[in-house]
């Protein structure tokens, strides 16, 4: 399984095999954050450039489903 350095929790985490959202954000996405979660995917769709790039505290990482 490979990782992607989550930028928003600050961990080593599983990756996605593809990209959540199509374009350049979802390729961003994809590369730097682990979107495990399907609240977290409806939240991010929605705020997803104030939450994953425009700081805030860092979060502890959910548990996989």
């Amino acid at each position: 399984m490979s990782t992607v350095l989550c930028v928003k929790y600050g961990k080593e985490l599983p990756a996605l095999s593809t990209a959540p959202f199509s374009g350049e954000a979802g390729e961003k996405i994809l590369k730097n954050i682990n979107m495990m979660d399907s609240h977290a995917r409806t939240f991010l769709s929605e705020r997803r450039d104030e939450f994953l790039f425009e700081g805030g505290e860092k979060l502890d990482p959910p548990e996989p489903v």
